[in-house]
């Protein structure tokens, strides 16, 4: 009996950091109720140019999910359904499942574990996935490395979805997270998957990096790093700055011109993409890249990253600490404020789940 109230208490506590911001490593995740920033953004993208996509000899699945996932994603967006083809519907649904992808990889938000393995990935390439610094991407070098990372992670992905365009291949079946349900089966089309984890790296670049002012935000002028900030030995010198989760909200006024930018290059993407899987332009995706993930070289602290210091600004409000720290730590939110509450639901989550493992070994 005592067993059960605890998974009750996990439960509720689970639910409670669903509302609490979290250092969620890219714009912020929402769960299935919510209007997060990688959707919404991707939403606005998808009204000016997926109409358009062209998926030959796509035969859409049988099945009521992927439907009823299009009828609540069309919700959103200012289009007459009834003008909207089932093929249209399937690509939709296809393109927000890749976009989410990323983030959760399948998973509640609420799985911590799983979220922290995501965004603490070690490997250069999984930082690349979401526009930041590799471990050993260090000083002003670094920044290069990181953004001819995030390029060639973006064609990869790019690259992947044109390897499923052949008939047979271009239905795979993936696992989604939908509230209420768990974990459930989605088949989707491979192509516009792939495209949607591209489109994610993408407008990470906007949240991750600062960005140039006198070139209307095109050039990265700084990589952000959340890998090295999230141990104990960062280094701003050789690390960069570190992750903002200020920066990952795209509510923010002081965001809002940095979330229509990325608006304008999701757009530019899925443009060149329906070019090269059309056959008509094999380097539109790369055009796109050189438009808007290019590094202007000479930017540093010393020179506020090339007279950028309202971003620069924005960049240092609550950034990510290690990962103990922001457990058990203060910020600028305070210990009663949202940041003080999630630290505390963590703390508590990790002594239940302590308790429940040693009540499970001991049954």
């Amino acid at each position: 009996m005592r067993f059960g109230r605890l998974v009750t208490v996990v439960s509720v506590l689970a639910a409670v950091l669903a509302a609490v911001p979290g250092e969620s490593g890219a714009w912020t995740v929402g769960t299935g109720l919510t209007a997060p920033c990688h959707e919404r953004i991707t939403g606005s993208a998808y009204t000016e140019s997926v109409l358009d996509f062209a998926a030959p000899n796509l035969e859409v699945p049988a099945g009521d999910t992927w439907r009823l996932l299009s009828d609540y994603l069309l919700e959103q967006f200012p289009v007459d359904r009834d003008d909207v083809t089932d093929v249209q519907r399937f690509l939709l649904v296809s393109l927000m499942a890749g976009v989410r992808a990323p983030d959760t990889d399948g998973h509640s938000i609420t799985n911590l574990e799983n979220l922290r393995l995501l965004h603490s990935d070690p490997s250069a390439e999984g930082q690349y996935r979401h526009a930041l610094r590799g471990r050993h991407d260090d000083y002003d070098a670094g920044n290069a490395t990181a953004v001819e990372g995030t390029r060639q992670m973006i064609l990869t992905l790019v690259g992947q979805g044109e390897d499923h365009l052949r008939p047979d291949e271009q239905i795979i079946t993936i696992k989604v997270y939908l509230d209420f349900y768990g974990q459930v089966d989605l088949q989707v089309y491979a192509p516009m998957f792939y495209v949607g984890q591209a489109a994610h790296a993408l407008q990470d670049t906007f949240s991750h990096t600062l960005r140039d002012w006198a070139d209307d935000y095109r050039s990265i002028v700084h990589v952000l790093n959340y890998i090295d900030a999230i141990g104990t030995d960062m280094d701003e010198t050789r690390d960069g700055l570190a992750h903002s989760n200020t920066m990952d909200n795209c509510n923010r006024e002081d965001m809002a011109v940095l979330v229509d930018k990325a608006v304008l290059a999701t757009t530019d993407l899925f443009i060149a993409v329906r070019e090269r899987y059309a056959g008509r332009d094999p380097d539109a995706v790369l055009t796109v890249l050189d438009d808007w993930v290019t590094l202007r070289p000479g930017c540093t602290l010393a020179n506020d990253f090339c007279d950028n210091s309202e971003r620069l600004a924005v960049a240092r409000i609550d950034q990510t600490e290690p990962y103990l720290s922001s457990v058990f730590g203060c910020n600028s939110a305070g210990a009663g404020g949202a940041g003080g509450v999630g630290r505390i639901a963590i703390l508590l989550l990790l002594l239940l789940w302590v308790g429940v493992r040693a009540r499970i070994r001991n049954r």
